[in-house]
């Protein structure tokens, strides 16, 4: 074909002429197929016609992993029971009308409760107190709002605390089936021994005590302990039963904190200074995640 004019001819595939002008991809793959390096795509066909072929991509893992990633930094964290929250609202509704110029023993321990809530009230309270010159419940209140926001706990007080208040309710479940012996908890913790000694055939010693031998926790007595199934069951029971028990131990501690605080107040004294004091919120969510996680590090455990 001559092109006098100027206008180029079709490009050549080969030794033959194209019918018409390839495209760019067109154009790629056809210089593809006549590369060594490339020769699996022979096995294709025609590079004209696997142009418009769509290969399937293998399934990549990365994606989904980040997505799962993601999906668990977003998931909320866990929330104290609506009994706490019942709690709380009707404590904020009582505060509201408080006589802020006769503060008695209850309303203090109110505040107190809104201070390990992080209540949202508390800050207006605060105003209010600064106006009538409350100058000690202030003071009682800021030293609690600072050392509880300060309060971090580690992982093995988490753990330590789980297990003591799962052994005391594991006791008092021995009290209870035992009614006519009427067991104390010494009596009951020897019999939870024993159960366990028959059921593994070996003698645990119960930790974190004056005489007990395991003073700081570690995975081997976590891992021999919860390879009794009795021990895995009462445990379980205990969990059903954690916020009742973390709310009954809340409010007895922060009774006691009033308490204690109402004596300064009807002191002399200038200084106020507190030790032990009820956990945040915050803390209670990593107890509760550290509790459920135990029994789950436990199963998992057992399948090695």
């Amino acid at each position: 074909m001559n092109h006098s004019d100027g206008a180029q001819s079709p490009p050549l595939f080969g030794m033959y002429p194209l019918p018409y002008w390839a495209t760019n991809s067109q154009f790629l793959l056809m210089m593809n197929f006549q590369n060594p390096l490339m020769s699996p795509i022979h096995n294709l066909g025609s590079p004209i016609l696997t142009s418009n072929l769509n290969f399937p991509q293998p399934p990549i893992n990365f994606d989904i992993k980040c997505d799962q990633s993601q999906i668990i930094k977003e998931t909320p964290q866990p929330k104290q029971p609506q009994q706490y929250f019942s709690q709380i609202q009707t404590i904020q509704q009582q505060i509201e009308e408080m006589n802020y110029e006769d503060i008695t023993l209850d309303n203090l321990e109110q505040m107190i409760h809104l201070i390990f809530a992080d209540s949202s009230k508390v800050k207006k309270i605060m105003q209010k107190l600064k106006e009538k010159k409350c100058v000690k419940v202030i003071k009682i209140l800021e030293t609690l709002n600072k050392k509880i926001r300060s309060q971090q706990k580690s992982r093995e007080e988490l753990i330590k605390f789980c297990l003591r208040k799962a052994f005391r309710e594991i006791f008092h479940q021995i009290q209870e089936k035992n009614t006519k012996s009427k067991l104390n908890l010494k009596a009951a913790s020897k019999l939870f021994q024993q159960s366990y000694q028959a059921e593994k055939l070996k003698q645990i010693s119960l930790p974190f005590r004056k005489n007990s031998k395991i003073k700081t926790m570690n995975n081997h007595f976590l891992h021999e302990l919860f390879q009794s199934k009795q021990f895995q069951d009462q445990y379980k029971t205990f969990l059903d039963n954690l916020d009742t028990i973390i709310e009954n131990d809340r409010n007895k501690k922060i009774k006691a904190l009033a308490e204690k605080s109402w004596e300064f107040i009807s002191s002399n004294r200038k200084a106020y200074s507190v030790k032990r004091l009820p956990w945040s919120i915050k803390n209670i969510e990593k107890l509760k995640e550290t509790a459920n996680e135990l029994l789950n590090y436990c199963k998992e455990q057992q399948k090695q």
